[in-house]
């Protein structure tokens, strides 16, 4: 994977083992997305919706509901946007996949990632101190779905750092 920015377009080229592996990350993302704060795990929930803000600033419960409805739909809002990332990413034309973002959706897609990195840690019972492991360490201390998940969200985090690089090339 490559990032780089033209004007004010972040351009992403991509192999495609790595298209494909971004693709299937985002249409799992999507799925979630889709679903109500309360249909979804009860630790991606956690992870994607605290409610610690709304507790400190003494939110009554139908505040709090409120507030959740408001940022599933910003999540939801970005759905059209990922599945034109998905069609891009597995596009069998191209014989270098490739997103092109204007600035602005390079940002939505770095916030989309970062989410779907919350919900494998939260799915896998990965925390910082497993992410911190010598690979040696990890095989002997984690179940190979684990080890998965935190090569997944490795691999997010890298895509994530080439559009911040992108970005803040001239």
């Amino acid at each position: 994977m490559h990032g780089y920015r033209k004007k004010n377009t972040v351009i992403l080229l991509f192999d495609h083992f790595e298209a494909d592996l971004l693709s299937h990350s985002i249409k799992r993302l999507i799925q979630n997305y889709k679903l109500r704060p309360e249909r979804l795990p009860a630790r991606v929930a956690k992870a994607w919706y605290s409610t610690r803000g709304c507790e400190s600033a003494a939110m009554s419960e139908d505040e709090t509901k409120e507030w959740l409805r408001g940022l599933n739909e910003i999540k939801k809002s970005n759905l059209r946007f990922l599945n034109r990332c998905v069609k891009n990413l597995s596009s069998k034309k191209a014989a270098t996949p490739t997103l092109r973002l204007r600035i602005d959706l390079a940002a939505k897609l770095m916030i989309a990632l970062n989410d779907h990195r919350l919900l494998l840690a939260a799915q896998h019972n990965v925390g910082e101190a497993e992410m911190s492991l010598s690979a040696f360490v990890l095989t002997k201390q984690l179940t190979s779905r684990q080890m998965a998940a935190i090569a997944q969200i490795d691999f997010l985090a890298w895509v994530v750092e080439e559009i911040l690089a992108a970005i803040q090339r001239p």
